[in-house]
This record gives structure tokens, C-alpha cells and sequence, in this order.
């Protein structure tokens, strides 16, 4: 069983990851 602070910052971690690629996405895409 996974902790509850470990769930959150795996959680967390993987929506700034997807945030951060979203973001270089579109900033190619505007380059």
C-alpha cells in the first residue's frame, strides 16, 4: 500500500510534468 504523501507527490509530479510538456508544446508551436 502506497503512502498517502508519497501518492500526492507522485500525483503532483506528474501533472507539473504534463504541465511543463503541454507548455514546450505550445511554445514550439508559437516558435
Amino acid at each position: 500500500m502506497i503512502p498517502s504523501i508519497s501518492r500526492s507527490y507522485l500525483s503532483a509530479s506528474l501533472s507539473s510534468g504534463y504541465v511543463a510538456t503541454s507548455f514546450a508544446l505550445h511554445t514550439k508551436d508559437l516558435l
